[in-house]
C-alpha cells in the first residue's frame, strides 16, 4: 500500500431543508367534515401549518411523513386527505371508556399540496389529547 495522497479541498454540505409541525387537539369533538383545527400548538417553526385551518401547505417538494394519535370516548371515524382526497383512513368503534385510534402515512408532496385530519360526521368521538405531526423526510445524497 502506498502513501496517503494529500487531502482535498472540503465539500459543500448544504443545509438540510426543514418542514415540521405538532399539534394537539386541546378541545373535544372538532366539526366534522372539515379540517380539524388544532387548538395547541407544540411546533410550527416553519409556519407551513396554518394554525386557524388545520392544513399543512407543502413548500418544500418531497416526502413527508404524518402520524394521528386520537383518543375517543364514542365512536370516532377519521381520514388523512391530501388535497381533499381521503389517503388513509381510521374507524374506532368505542363500547366503554376511551380507546386510541391512530394511522400514519408518508407522502410524496409537491409545493402547493394540502394536507389535513378530518373527522367524519357518523361517528365523532375525539377527545382533546389527540394528536397530529407531519415532517419533511431528510434526504441524503
Amino acid at each position: 500500500m502506498g502513501k496517503p495522497g494529500i487531502p482535498g479541498t472540503p465539500g459543500l454540505c448544504p443545509p438540510l431543508k426543514k418542514s415540521a409541525f405538532a399539534a394537539e387537539l386541546g378541545k373535544d369533538y372538532p366539526e366534522p367534515n372539515q379540517p380539524i383545527v388544532f387548538h395547541k400548538i407544540l411546533h410550527n417553526d416553519q409556519k407551513h401549518f396554518d394554525e386557524a385551518s388545520g392544513i399543512f401547505t407543502c413548500q418544500i417538494p418531497g416526502f413527508y411523513y404524518f402520524v394521528y394519535n386520537l383518543q375517543a370516548d364514542r365512536d370516532a371515524h377519521v381520514m388523512l386527505a391530501l388535497n381533499g382526497t381521503e389517503v388513509v383512513g381510521s374507524h374506532k368503534t368505542v363500547t366503554e371508556g376511551s380507546e386510541d385510534l391512530s394511522g400514519s402515512m408518508i407522502l410524496k408532496l409537491d409545493k402547493g399540496d394540502h394536507v389535513w385530519l378530518e373527522a367524519k360526521q357518523d361517528s365523532n368521538g375525539i377527545t382533546e389529547k389527540s394528536s397530529f405531526l407531519g415532517y419533511l423526510i431528510p434526504q441524503f445524497h
